[in-house]
């Protein structure tokens, strides 16, 4: 059974976001950043859902600890600061939620979290590489008629095997093509860099 750990300092949220998953993965909770990081590393979660504002350790912190990990998350927040979000987003995260959330939104944001991690793992992509073809994906999935990450990703494989390329080569691709477009020199985006230019 899937494994999700849920990290809110409210004790309110925590069951809410249990009661939504209860049926569809084993839970376990942390109140702080501090737990879930020791949680993570003793046992892996397949997916953590995170809040953003937190006692002790920054979500966005916590969030790129676990990309460090390799254990995918998912943001959760009430915050309307894009700039925090989008921190956050970059630090690694697979997903976001927004507070208030229904059971309907918080079941379809971890599918789609869930089935982007299996096809990034499917194609061997984990910590750098596989945030920067997230990164990638996540621009195609803007900017055109995908309806989630997961897609993108394989429109990616096939576009990228067609062309007799990697995955990560025409990630790179994109990503220069994107910041060309919007006005801003290519990004070096080395695999081997863990920053990315974060």
């Amino acid at each position: 059974m899937t494994r999700i750990l849920i990290v809110d300092d409210d004790q309110v949220n925590r069951m809410l976001l249990s009661a939504c998953l209860k049926d569809i993965a084993e839970i376990s909770h942390a109140s702080d950043g501090r737990t879930a990081i020791t949680l993570c590393q003793n046992q892996p979660p397949d997916l953590v859902l995170l809040d953003l504002m937190m006692p002790h350790i920054s979500g966005v912190n916590v969030s790129k600890r676990m990309r460090k990990m390799h254990v995918p998350v998912v943001i959760v927040t009430a915050t309307n600061d894009i700039d925090l979000i989008l921190r956050a987003l970059r630090s690694g995260a697979v997903g976001f939620l927004s507070k208030p959330f229904d059971a309907a939104s918080v079941r379809a944001t971890v599918f789609v979290a869930l089935e982007t991690v299996r096809r990034l793992n499917e194609i061997g992509l984990r910590g750098a590489t596989g945030k920067m073809v997230h990164e990638a994906a996540g621009i195609l999935e803007r900017h055109s008629s995908f309806t989630s990450r997961s897609m993108a990703i394989e429109y990616m494989q096939q576009t990228a095997k067609q062309a007799g390329i990697t995955v990560p080569e025409y990630a790179q691709q994109i990503i220069a093509a994107a910041a060309l477009l919007n006005g801003a020199p290519p990004p070096n985006n080395d695999p081997d860099n863990d920053d990315l230019g974060y």
